[in-house]
Protein backbone atom coordinates (compact mmCIF):
# COMPACT_ATOMS: atom_id res chain seq x y z
CA UNK A 1 0.00 0.00 0.00
CA UNK A 2 2.82 2.48 1.10
CA UNK A 3 4.81 1.36 -1.92
CA UNK A 4 1.55 2.51 -4.06
CA UNK A 5 0.87 5.49 -2.72
CA UNK A 6 4.67 6.90 -3.23
CA UNK A 7 4.03 5.82 -6.46
CA UNK A 8 1.02 7.97 -6.95
CA UNK A 9 2.89 11.05 -5.57
CA UNK A 10 6.12 10.36 -7.44
CA UNK A 11 3.85 10.74 -10.93
CA UNK A 12 1.94 13.29 -9.56
CA UNK A 13 4.85 15.36 -8.65
CA UNK A 14 6.15 14.68 -12.23
CA UNK A 15 3.22 15.58 -13.92
CA UNK A 16 3.11 18.80 -11.55
CA UNK A 17 6.33 19.63 -12.53
CA UNK A 18 6.13 19.02 -16.03
CA UNK A 19 2.86 21.67 -16.48
CA UNK A 20 4.78 24.42 -14.88
CA UNK A 21 7.03 24.62 -16.95
CA UNK A 22 5.61 26.96 -20.01
CA UNK A 23 5.85 30.55 -22.00
CA UNK A 24 8.78 32.12 -22.93
CA UNK A 25 10.95 34.37 -20.62
CA UNK A 26 14.50 35.45 -19.83
CA UNK A 27 17.50 33.26 -18.59
CA UNK A 28 15.97 33.18 -15.35
CA UNK A 29 12.75 31.60 -16.69
CA UNK A 30 15.34 28.74 -18.62
CA UNK A 31 17.32 27.94 -15.48
CA UNK A 32 13.78 27.19 -13.85
CA UNK A 33 12.99 25.09 -16.95
CA UNK A 34 16.02 23.05 -16.35
CA UNK A 35 15.55 22.61 -12.77
CA UNK A 36 11.77 21.82 -13.20
CA UNK A 37 12.91 19.41 -15.89
CA UNK A 38 15.35 17.64 -13.92
CA UNK A 39 12.84 17.03 -11.09
CA UNK A 40 10.23 15.87 -13.63
CA UNK A 41 12.63 13.89 -14.74
CA UNK A 42 14.01 12.04 -11.49
CA UNK A 43 10.26 11.57 -10.64
CA UNK A 44 9.46 9.55 -12.88
CA UNK A 45 12.79 7.58 -12.83
CA UNK A 46 11.79 7.25 -9.45
CA UNK A 47 8.24 6.18 -10.07
CA UNK A 48 10.08 3.46 -12.53
CA UNK A 49 12.05 2.07 -9.56
CA UNK A 50 9.06 1.67 -7.53
CA UNK A 51 7.04 0.19 -10.17
CA UNK A 52 9.37 -1.05 -13.09
CA UNK A 53 6.17 -2.82 -14.85
CA UNK A 54 4.29 0.35 -15.02
CA UNK A 55 4.80 0.51 -19.13
CA UNK A 56 2.98 4.32 -18.79
CA UNK A 57 5.75 5.44 -16.99
CA UNK A 58 8.27 4.53 -19.51
CA UNK A 59 5.95 5.82 -22.01
CA UNK A 60 5.21 9.10 -19.60
CA UNK A 61 9.69 9.86 -19.21
CA UNK A 62 9.90 8.87 -23.51
CA UNK A 63 7.49 11.99 -23.91
CA UNK A 64 8.79 13.78 -21.52
CA UNK A 65 12.24 13.42 -23.65
CA UNK A 66 10.22 13.97 -26.72
CA UNK A 67 9.08 17.34 -25.91
CA UNK A 68 12.65 18.12 -24.70
CA UNK A 69 14.25 17.48 -27.89
CA UNK A 70 16.43 14.07 -26.32
CA UNK A 71 14.89 12.10 -29.40
CA UNK A 72 17.41 9.17 -28.04
CA UNK A 73 16.24 8.88 -24.87
CA UNK A 74 12.74 9.00 -26.22
CA UNK A 75 13.39 6.22 -28.50
CA UNK A 76 14.91 4.19 -25.46
CA UNK A 77 12.17 4.65 -23.35
CA UNK A 78 9.43 3.88 -25.61
CA UNK A 79 11.75 0.49 -27.06
CA UNK A 80 11.54 -0.17 -23.67
CA UNK A 81 7.44 -0.41 -23.12
CA UNK A 82 7.53 -2.17 -26.38
CA UNK A 83 9.40 -4.73 -25.14
CA UNK A 84 7.71 -5.24 -22.39
CA UNK A 85 4.57 -4.90 -23.44
CA UNK A 86 5.27 -5.81 -27.90
CA UNK A 87 1.34 -4.80 -28.25
CA UNK A 88 1.52 -1.42 -26.44
CA UNK A 89 0.00 0.72 -29.49
CA UNK A 90 0.63 4.41 -27.76
CA UNK A 91 4.50 3.52 -27.41
CA UNK A 92 4.81 2.02 -31.14
CA UNK A 93 2.67 5.27 -32.37
CA UNK A 94 5.07 7.84 -30.48
CA UNK A 95 8.69 5.39 -31.84
CA UNK A 96 7.10 6.40 -34.74
CA UNK A 97 6.44 9.87 -34.58
CA UNK A 98 10.03 10.06 -33.12
CA UNK A 99 11.90 7.67 -35.76
CA UNK A 100 9.84 10.22 -38.71
CA UNK A 101 10.77 13.10 -36.60
CA UNK A 102 14.84 12.08 -36.65
CA UNK A 103 14.24 11.00 -40.62
CA UNK A 104 14.58 7.47 -40.22
CA UNK A 105 11.76 6.67 -42.43
CA UNK A 106 11.49 2.89 -42.53
CA UNK A 107 11.72 2.44 -38.74
CA UNK A 108 9.16 4.87 -38.53
CA UNK A 109 6.41 2.78 -41.16
CA UNK A 110 7.64 -0.37 -39.27
CA UNK A 111 6.15 1.35 -35.74
CA UNK A 112 3.37 2.89 -38.14
CA UNK A 113 2.58 -0.44 -39.26
CA UNK A 114 2.54 -2.09 -36.13
CA UNK A 115 0.10 0.31 -34.45
CA UNK A 116 -2.15 -0.46 -37.46
CA UNK A 117 -2.26 -3.73 -37.42
CA UNK A 118 -3.04 -4.22 -33.79
CA UNK A 119 -5.80 -1.11 -34.22
CA UNK A 120 -7.25 -3.32 -36.78
CA UNK A 121 -6.98 -6.72 -34.60
CA UNK A 122 -8.92 -4.72 -32.00
CA UNK A 123 -11.51 -3.43 -34.50
CA UNK A 124 -11.89 -7.12 -35.64
CA UNK A 125 -12.11 -8.92 -31.87
CA UNK A 126 -14.57 -6.13 -30.99
CA UNK A 127 -16.80 -7.16 -33.97
CA UNK A 128 -16.25 -10.87 -33.85
CA UNK A 129 -17.20 -10.43 -30.12
CA UNK A 130 -20.63 -8.45 -31.35
CA UNK A 131 -21.32 -11.21 -33.72
CA UNK A 132 -20.89 -14.08 -31.03
CA UNK A 133 -23.38 -12.00 -28.90
CA UNK A 134 -25.68 -11.93 -31.31
CA UNK A 135 -25.17 -15.33 -32.16
CA UNK A 136 -25.67 -17.01 -28.83
CA UNK A 137 -28.75 -14.52 -27.75
CA UNK A 138 -30.15 -15.83 -31.20
CA UNK A 139 -29.74 -19.13 -30.66
CA UNK A 140 -30.69 -19.01 -26.95
CA UNK A 141 -33.82 -17.42 -28.71
CA UNK A 142 -34.61 -20.34 -30.66
CA UNK A 143 -33.92 -22.94 -28.65
CA UNK A 144 -36.72 -21.61 -25.98
CA UNK A 145 -39.24 -21.33 -28.69
CA UNK A 146 -38.29 -25.19 -29.68
CA UNK A 147 -38.85 -25.79 -26.06
CA UNK A 148 -41.65 -24.28 -25.92
CA UNK A 149 -43.86 -26.03 -29.33
CA UNK A 150 -42.57 -28.99 -27.60
CA UNK A 151 -44.86 -28.35 -24.18
CA UNK A 152 -47.51 -26.97 -26.41
CA UNK A 153 -47.47 -30.82 -27.93
CA UNK A 154 -47.30 -32.32 -25.33
CA UNK A 155 -50.02 -30.13 -23.60
CA UNK A 156 -52.01 -30.45 -26.47
CA UNK A 157 -51.59 -34.37 -26.57
CA UNK A 158 -52.78 -34.25 -22.59
CA UNK A 159 -55.59 -32.38 -23.47
CA UNK A 160 -56.83 -34.87 -26.75
CA UNK A 161 -56.29 -37.77 -24.28
CA UNK A 162 -58.62 -36.28 -21.50
CA UNK A 163 -61.16 -35.31 -24.04
CA UNK A 164 -61.24 -39.09 -25.37
CA UNK A 165 -61.35 -40.33 -21.85
CA UNK A 166 -64.64 -38.36 -21.55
Amino acid sequence: MFKGRVLALEVERAGALRGSVGGSGGPLLDKWRMVVGELAEASLKKAMELEPANNGLYVALGSFYARHKMLDKALREYQTAVEKEPDYLQAHMLLGVVNDTKKEYAKAKEHYDSYLRAVAEMENVRKRGQRDVESASRYAIERFAGELLDVRDSLELGIAAGAGAD
